[in-house]
């Protein structure tokens, strides 16, 4: 990341993912439902902080409509 190894920098984990972008995996799920499905695998913590960083990220992107 910006030309440093992710297993150099010190938590990478804790704000970096990788969301499969297959659409033959997910075809019948919204943008929601698989960032949920992710968010589900990859967060720590309690659904309701899980679904707020959901809506964040699709606020954020601009994906409101999608």
């Amino acid at each position: 990341m910006n030309g440093v190894d992710r297993d150099q920098i010190k938590g990478f984990q804790t704000f970096a993912a990788f969301v499969q972008q297959d659409d033959i995996m997910f075809q019948t799920l919204t943008v929601k439902e698989c960032l949920t499905f992710s968010a589900k695998l990859k967060l720590n913590g309690p659904l309701e902080d899980k679904m707020a960083r959901v809506d964040d990220i699709i606020n954020e992107l601009r994906l409101n409509k999608c």
